[in-house]
């Protein structure tokens, strides 16, 4: 390869190309001609010679057409493809037959023929007319003789006149073009060479003339805009090229296994900044108010983490690690909410570096608040994006979870300059250990940096993204493994989900604890300086981490396990005799009343299963045992006594439930009441939800996971078991927020809460723990609707209106939604005004949340148009909208109701966003249990899009357990509810 383009090995060559004869274009002409051959009667002379003067006329004005008409085309995936996806040559759409499978642009996946090193970029950017223009020279290296280069293009207008291809080494000869055409399915741009391009041989393939919108669609090069403190709207450009938008930007190789290098240069209106992956290496001014800047060559790197942005931000700056610069860029009035990231982004570098015993290769990060965003951020190497609740904290009126969302999102970002882009996947059917390995790397990173949040409990149970949550997921049909052999780069946004970052990051986490933290590590450090700036695919890191154990373990066996089905386990302990217990295995469903088609698993729903457990017998010490993927019961030795007990699944390590014979159930119910810290928090925390999960399903009692929980009250200091038992509650109020039965499940929740709630006050003293309980109990002791929690919170509404910042900023979301559930319209319209013009992203979205929590029907009607409208609230803020409104009864029928009335209307804003559709959805199924209301959605979701069609199936899912509950369960809770005593405690003796 030649120097001059600086041009390095991307791994080795593929195999040969079968580069057909005849295209097929060719081949339909042929076709075509030899069916006409033949075809016409023999008519009068005259008519013969009408006929022929008509068509000489046609064929005169087809060509006078072709001669004047501009070259550009347009590549625009809107439109639909005939059977091969030929749908325009030279301006024409013409219908073929289907594809033939051995044509090189027939397969989802480009062809291996070439592979680019090098890309030199040129974009204008106009952000007056929003629109932008660009050139872009890709050098390749032939690897197979063929004649077609093929690269992805999509939405562009591309002036095919001016395509070139030359030979490096004579780069002003000019490679002939036979033609130029689309293959729209696979969003391919096929160019035709006259003459084949020479194995071995570097060439240069020039675009030279393409343009395209600037639209505020969140994808490849879109627009955002914000507006100033007094109402002025700003416009910025940016890029979001994760999974496959890069082709929208500029023709390209896109997908992620052709790491190239990236010379990028920028044009801009004079007055904005432009910033890249790379530091600028030159400014300067051009004619008619216009720059230019430069940036230095990227490290050869995956094409979807290229980024752009052209704005009028201001920054705050700091070194990192090994002097690496790094800027915290936002709006200049959001400049003061920058300090927190600024301080935190050294050290989160400095411990990945450390972890990794490699450090930042790129010697700028810049991190950049984006107002418009569809993800939460993107990890674009040395140009990260953040949604701007993501990246700023105010000192005042942020949150301690807002602040806790800003050190989880950073830390995930940031592992990617490591996992992700330095080693970047092979193909996107990894794409799992990309987002699992950030994943669990955010949470060791913050473990070591904020011990006292205990993020590994937080895991379990914060937010959306928790495994408690996933797991009710992973116990559908619908649900999917979490390595998918994706055969399209367009099936890949839809797997963006919770599968892929939460159960893909605990069942590292699993891998993690049973070969060892230490040898994890050693294994991390090893695969890491194996693959520097080289595509890997899990099987490598499988075969390194199996050598740091010494080949103790087969790996790549036992994850396979877990990687190639969907799903997971729970373990059965049974009592043999005194001095024997099994262990056995099942899949664990939500629905009972679902068949188990064992044949769609290559295991049968059987998992290599690396059990921990302790006993009374051996107090701390952890010990484990395997459960073969054969589906053989295991034996333990135990002396099993009166007051012996085994509990499983230790720190909550493992992807498994646990369920045991009912004494053992009796004996822990015990032994939290009487020692609770026998039982280590975060084991506490797996046997509250296994007991609620097992009950969910029938395969216990409820009077089990009832008395589990009866020591709450009196013996739990610690969040996490905490939120385990309000997520099971918030469930079952859902299922029984219809029934005579939900006010006396209130009030046993109440009773749980309200003596803790007493102790605690509203003070913000004790430690972390202790902060984040109080908030917790209290936020759930006013959606209960406890009167004294909600006249002291709308009593500091009342201080608040009068003085918005001056209050504490973790209980801001528990004011305002006291003072909109049960105030006045003026209440209302105060809190959504505030919402509307605060700076402070967080505290922003906790007031629009608020508005959902109204008990006027007519004000959340209100809230609902302004959601989809778009006019008010953005239309990518829809999705954060409606899951608000998952709030109360009255909401949620609110937010149904609308949905069916509108969704027409949503599925034409929010279908291609297949990470708000899920969003959407899931707020659609909350509290859905009848066959009614099912009937209704699977008639509305009859005609969904491939985009989101497999999280209508999961809504779907998840109605039909809703459904199973209600009948199984609801009388039976109801029962269970009427065993309080007349001083409001309950007790559940087993």
């Amino acid at each position: 390869m030649s120097e001059k383009y600086d041009l390095g090995a991307v791994g080795t060559r593929a195999e040969d190309e079968q580069v057909p004869t005849q295209n097929a274009r060719e081949a339909y002409i042929s076709l075509r001609n030899e069916g006409r051959r033949g075809k016409y009667c023999s008519y009068k002379t005259i008519t013969f010679f009408v006929l022929l003067f008509i068509l000489l006329l046609i064929i005169c004005a087809a060509i006078t057409w072709a001669l004047t008409k501009k070259h550009y085309t347009s590549i625009d995936g809107s439109q639909e493809a005939n059977n091969d996806g030929l749908l325009e040559e030279n301006g024409t759409t013409i219908s073929v037959p289907t594809i033939d499978p051995s044509l090189p642009w027939a397969g989802p996946q480009l062809p291996t023929s070439l592979k680019p090193s090098t890309y030199n970029l040129s974009l204008r950017i106009d952000l007056d007319e929003f629109v932008f223009y660009g050139s872009v020279d890709i050098v390749v290296t032939c690897e197979t003789k063929t004649k077609h280069i093929i690269v992805h293009v999509l939405s562009l207008q591309l002036d095919k006149s001016v395509i070139t291809i030359a030979d490096v080494n004579n780069p002003t000869k000019f490679i002939g073009i036979d033609d130029t055409f689309e293959v729209k399915p696979n969003n391919y741009l096929v160019v035709v060479a006259k003459e084949e391009l020479k194995k071995g041989n570097d060439y240069i393939v020039s675009f030279k003339n393409f343009e395209g919108e600037l639209l505020p669609d969140l994808f490849g090069l879109y627009r955002s805009s914000y507006e100033t403190s007094l109402g002025e709207k700003r416009y910025l450009a940016i890029t979001q090229l994760e999974a496959v938008a890069g082709r929208k930007v500029f023709p390209c190789f896109d997908e992620p296994r052709y790491k190239s290098k990236f010379r990028i240069r920028i044009e801009y209106k004079t007055g904005f900044t432009a910033l890249s992956n790379m530091p600028t290496v030159s400014t300067e001014i051009l004619e008619e108010g216009w720059s230019r800047s430069v940036f230095d060559t990227t490290p050869r790197m995956s094409l979807y983490l290229v980024a752009v942005s052209v704005h009028d931000f201001g920054h705050v700056e700091t070194n990192g690690p090994n002097n690496i610069k790094i800027r915290i860029w936002a709006p200049n009035e959001w400049l003061n909410q920058t300090e927190y990231a600024k301080k935190l982004a050294p050290q989160i570098y400095d411990y990945y570096g450390n972890y990794f015993d490699m450090q930042e290769i790129v010697p700028k990060a810049d991190h950049i608040a984006i107002p418009d965003m569809g993800a939460e951020a993107m990890e674009n190497w040395g140009l990260v994006t953040y949604e701007p609740s993501a990246l700023l904290v105010d000192s005042k009126l942020s949150s301690s979870n807002d602040k806790y969302y800003v050190a989880q999102v950073m830390s995930h970002e940031i592992a990617h300059t490591w996992f992700g882009n330095i080693v970047t996947m092979e193909w996107w059917s990894d794409l799992w250990l990309n987002e699992a390995f950030a994943t669990l790397g955010m949470y060791m990173c913050l473990d070591v940096l904020k011990p006292e949040w205990k993020v590994f409990d937080r895991q379990i149970m914060y937010e959306w993204r928790t495994l408690a949550l996933v797991q009710d997921g992973d116990a559908l049909h619908s649900s999917h493994a979490l390595r998918i052999d994706f055969q399209s780069s367009n099936e890949i946004n839809e797997y963006f989900d919770e599968i892929v970052y939460i159960k893909g990051s605990h069942v590292l986490r699993m891998l993690r604890s049973f070969i060892g933290e230490d040898t994890f590590q050693k294994g991390m450090q090893q695969y890491m300086k194996k693959y520097k700036f080289q595509n890997a695919a899990m099987y490598d890191l499988w075969t390194t981490l199996s050598e740091s154990v010494n080949g103790e373990l087969d790996i790549s066996s036992i994850m396979d396990t877990w990687l190639t089905q969907m799903g997971y386990p729970v373990v059965y302990v049974n009592n043999i005799s005194n001095s024997e217990l099994s262990l056995s295995q099942e899949r664990f469903l939500l629905n009972p009343a679902a068949t188990d088609d064992a044949a769609k698993s290559p295991f049968g729903y059987r998992w290599d299963i690396p059990f921990t457990y302790k006993t009374s017998e051996t107090g701390d010490v952890k010990q484990t045992t395997w459960l073969s993927q054969d589906g053989s019961e295991v034996s333990l030795s135990a002396n099993v006594g009166e007051s012996f007990w085994i509990v499983g699944n230790i720190g909550y390590d493992g992807y498994y439930l646990v369920n045991y014979y009912e004494d053992n159930w009796k004996n822990l119910a015990d032994v939290l009441i009487s020692n609770h810290y026998a039982i280590d928090g975060s084991t506490r925390m797996t046997l509250l939800n296994s007991a609620f999960m097992l009950a969910r399903t029938s395969i216990i009692d409820y009077r089990i996971p009832f008395r589990m929980a009866e020591y709450l009250s009196e013996k739990e200091d610690q969040l996490g078991p905490w939120k385990i038992f309000l997520h099971h509650m918030k469930y079952i109020a859902e299922m029984l927020a219809r029934t005579p039965h939900y006010s006396k499940l209130r009030a046993y929740i109440l009773g749980k809460i309200s003596p803790v709630i007493q102790s605690l006050g509203w003070s913000e003293e004790g430690d972390y723990q202790t902060n984040e309980i109080r908030l917790t109990l209290l936020s759930a002791a006013l959606q209960l609707g406890d009167d004294s929690t909600y006249q002291y919170a709308y009593n500091q509404f009342e201080k608040w209106k009068n003085e918005p910042n001056g209050m504490p900023g973790n209980f801001l979301a528990i004011f305002y939604q006291a003072g909109v559930m049960r105030g006045t319209v003026e209440n209302w319209e105060l809190v959504f005004e505030y919402a509307q013009h605060s700076l402070v992203a967080g505290n922003r979205h906790s007031a629009y949340a608020s508005l959902a929590t109204t008990n006027e029907p007519w004000l959340l009607q209100r809230f609902l148009d302004m959601a989809l409208s778009g006019n008010v609230l953005k239309s990518y803020d829809f999705s954060r909208a409606i899951t608000a409104f998952e709030y109360s009864q009255l909401s949620r029928t609110m937010a149904f109701n609308f949905m069916r009335q509108h969704w027409d209307a949503i599925e034409a804003t929010h279908g291609g966003n297949p990470w708000a559709m899920d969003k959407i959805l899931r707020t659609f199924a909350t509290g859905v249990n009848t066959e009614k209301e099912k009937n209704q959605l699977t008639d509305l979701f009859s005609n969904a899009a491939p985009s989101y069609k497999n999280s209508v199936e999961r809504a779907l899912d998840l109605i039909d357990t809703n459904i199973y509950w209600a009948n199984a369960n609801a009388e039976k809770i109801g029962q269970l509810l009427d065993l309080s005593n007349t001083e409001g405690t309950y007790s559940y003796n087993l």
